[in-house]
């Protein structure tokens, strides 16, 4: 074999070394799939971001709702491109310059306990806000949440089909809770780690009909099912964190 390279010329030597080094790429990429990309700096980092409690300032938040760019700044957050030239990773706090066409913003993580801010947004048009520089968690729209979760296969569990039997909802009514249901961010858990909760609300006729759905990487799970016109925060807290205690089928 050790003669068999030495009489190949260095063209016919580097075609033999591409080829197998294609084939070991190939190998690993069907072993390894995209997730062998999420080592590479920039996914880290954009994972990293994602899976964090984001805030922002009251002022931003106003400034992006004027203009409807909720869902522009998310996309920027998971798809922009990192200027690492123009970030600053030497602190304990981490500054990250990302931009995405006309739109940039840094974002400011802190890993030792998942919060991330984003600050400096560029590319939007200025509206007239009242200027209020303290920060408040930032969420996704409500029909860009429900479009995640509509991607997702559904599995239901027994105190929900109890429930919905109970009630006597037909089977549409997961299609409606997905399609026209309203996420109450502030009482769910949309970074728990693993599996993230919402609470979903469905008003039909003069009924509100609370839903907790579980997110998991492979599905979505529709836990359980409640009506109440006249839902508190206690309740809602008891509803995200309770077992089925509350539920009409115990």
């Amino acid at each position: 074999m050790e003669d068999f390279f030495l009489q190949m010329n260095f063209k016919k030597r580097l075609l033999y070394y591409l080829s197998g080094f294609t084939i070991g790429l190939l190998l690993v990429f069907s072993i390894l799939g995209i997730r062998g990309c999420e080592w590479l700096p920039k996914t880290r980092i954009i994972n990293a971001i994602n899976s964090s409690q984001l805030y922002i300032s009251k002022a931003d938040l106003e400034n992006i709702k004027c203009n409807q760019a909720t869902n522009a700044v998310f996309n920027l957050l998971s798809y922009g491109e990192i200027d690492f030239s123009k970030s600053d990773t030497k602190n304990k706090l981490k500054k990250y310059f990302i931009k995405s066409n006309k739109l940039s913003a840094v974002v400011e993580i802190n890993f030792s306990d998942s919060t991330s801010k984003i600050q400096n947004i560029k590319g939007l048009p200025k509206c007239k806000i009242v200027k209020n520089n303290s920060f408040i968690p930032f969420y996704r729209t409500n029909e860009m949440m429900l479009s995640i979760l509509k991607k997702l296969p559904t599995k239901f569990e027994d105190s929900y089909n109890c429930s919905l039997n109970h009630y006597k909802l037909d089977s549409t009514f997961s299609n409606k809770i997905l399609s026209k249901g309203k996420i109450i961010f502030n009482h769910s858990l949309p970074k728990r780690k693993p599996n993230p909760l919402f609470i979903a609300e469905l008003k039909i006729d003069s009924s509100l009909f609370y839903v907790l759905i579980q997110q998991g990487e492979k599905r979505i799970r529709f836990k359980k099912l409640i009506k109440n016109n006249n839902a508190s925060k206690d309740f809602l807290n008891s509803f995200l964190f309770s077992k089925n205690e509350t539920l009409p089928c115990n």
